[in-house]
């Protein structure tokens, strides 16, 4: 595959003004080192010659809101070349970071999509964990960002934190549900290792407790017409389904820049280093994966059957030129039979029972 079919990008802003402690990603507290961490990205950029336009970019964290404008500036006048009318220009948010300054910026260099990182409503949970946030604020934050032309919210949600039940899930999706967005992500709680979480040897939620979650979740979200595209993702309607995330999804080729920031185009799975010295330093790669033809079979079912709508096993054997239905004949019988899998014409996917299970299949499937 050739760098030049890749329309997306991914670009990691590690600065935050709080450690969150179920957070893994790579996070810097907020620094001096903003602006020449910014440069070594811009040179990362440059060194990647792009010579055509994005279908998605996407801004990520860390809180890219927490940058000031001079320096958010600079980062979007670097990407004006790449951005057409039609390109999904999404920034994640922390709602205490939205100043209106802020958001006519993001207007103004023609950012399209914003995910706000709200967690959940119970505010002793929010403080326990790091997080500032409440119902009230929001919901004015949300009519300031109608009234500058915002048409396209996204609102992150986490359940199966140890002190909530199932009152405080349906209150979240209920509320979540009044602020009329058009996109909803509801993730189970995962303690990884290098969060302040799994340092402190907490433990998750009993995977039954968090089926019961998924389920109330998706039962009232159904219920509200949001549409479940996706494990932990409900949009209003197709088109309001995360572009960029189905890149992803569907294992197709993407961009990706910053501190840790993973890539794929060409054939390799390259990761960025970890290091913020040899970041600045301009020492970018840290991990480069050739991927063969059998490994990027695992990483398309891996990616595609996340989507309701699985994919199709036309597509599939066109891409890899052999047919899932007969290589998997016997597993992919039994997991019919069993409920778990689901075929629709040309397409398979995971049922509604199969999905919180997908782990468990998909070990079938690429065994």
């Amino acid at each position: 595959m050739h760098a030049g079919r890749c329309r997306s990008l991914y670009i990691h802003l590690p600065f935050c003004l709080s450690i969150c402690s179920y957070c893994d990603f790579p996070k810097l507290l907020y620094s001096g080192f903003v602006k020449p961490y910014l440069s070594s990205l811009v040179n990362e950029l440059e060194s990647l010659n792009i010579q055509h336009k994005l279908k998605t970019i996407y801004i990520g964290g860390g809180t890219p809101s927490a940058l000031n404008e001079e320096d958010l500036i600079y980062l979007f006048e670097h990407l004006k070349p790449y951005l057409t009318k039609n390109t999904e220009f999404s920034i994640e948010c922390n709602p205490e970071n939205l100043t209106d300054s802020k958001i006519n910026l993001f207007k103004k260099y023609h950012i399209n999509r914003l995910s706000l990182g709200v967690q959940t409503f119970n505010s002793s949970i929010l403080q326990k964990y790091g997080r500032q946030s409440s119902y009230y604020n929001l919901c004015n934050l949300i009519i300031r960002l109608r009234k500058a032309g915002f048409k396209n919210i996204n609102l992150d949600f986490i359940y199966g934190f140890k002190e909530q039940n199932i009152n405080d899930i349906i209150k979240d999706v209920l509320l979540a549900i009044s602020l009329n967005v058009e996109h909803l992500s509801f993730y189970s709680l995962i303690i990884d290792k290098g969060s302040l979480l799994y340092n402190l040897k907490e433990e998750e939620i009993c995977d039954d407790l968090s089926r019961k979650y998924f389920d109330i979740i998706e039962k009232i979200l159904a219920h509200n017409h949001y549409r479940h595209y996706e494990v932990s993702n409900y949009a209003k309607s197709k088109m309001y389904y995360a572009k960029h995330n189905l890149t992803y999804w569907r294992d197709e080729e993407y961009y990706g820049i910053g501190l840790g920031a993973s890539s794929y185009f060409a054939s390799r799975r390259n990761k960025n280093t970890m290091s913020l010295k040899k970041y600045l330093a301009r020492s970018f790669n840290n991990e480069c994966e050739e991927i063969t033809l059998d490994e990027d079979r695992k990483y398309f079912l891996i990616t595609n059957l996340r989507l309701y709508d699985g994919f199709s096993l036309k597509a599939y054997q066109n891409k890899f030129h052999h047919s899932l239905l007969k290589s998997k004949e016997s597993v992919i019988k039994e997991l019919l039979n069993e409920g778990l899998l689901l075929k629709k014409g040309d397409r398979i996917m995971a049922s509604k029972k199969g999905m919180p299970l997908l782990d468990m299949i998909l070990l079938k499937l690429i065994d």
